[in-house]
């Protein structure tokens, strides 16, 4: 797609740290108003009731399996497990995406554009289904 300032860009492969945070600051400008979006598969052995903990300096959106779970509005510091949504997971493969909206300015929230995500349940995570340990 083409972004706002007419570059070039799309889906990036990226590795979050072991505490499950995507650093969106340090592959987007700070300083810039953005949207941006994480994706990510979580395999559960049977039907699974858990609870999905965010945590996001930015307003976001959250869809399991392209349904619509959780929606958060305004700034705030990027914390783990700030947010807790109950979720259901299917058995097999369910896909997670995040939309995170970044609003720079002079509060410290926009220097650390940053979303965790964790589950309560130990699941298996896979950036993409066709390459998750089957």
């Amino acid at each position: 797609y083409q972004t706002g300032g007419g570059k070039k860009d799309g889906w990036r492969r990226y590795r979050s740290s072991e505490a499950g945070c995507v650093d969106f600051g340090a592959v987007y400008d700070k300083e810039a108003m953005l949207v941006a979006y994480a994706l990510t598969c979580v395999q559960a052995k049977k039907p699974t009731q858990t609870v999905l903990r965010l945590g996001g300096s930015g307003a976001m959106k959250v869809f399991l399996n392209g349904q619509h779970v959780y929606q958060r509005s305004g700034e705030q510091m990027a914390e783990p497990d700030s947010d807790r949504v109950p979720v259901s997971l299917r058995e097999g493969w369910n896909e997670l995406m995040v939309k995170v909206v970044h609003v720079p300015g002079p509060w410290s929230a926009s220097r650390l554009w940053k979303l965790y995500v964790s589950m309560d349940e130990p699941l298996v995570w896979s950036p993409d289904r066709r390459e998750a340990p089957r």
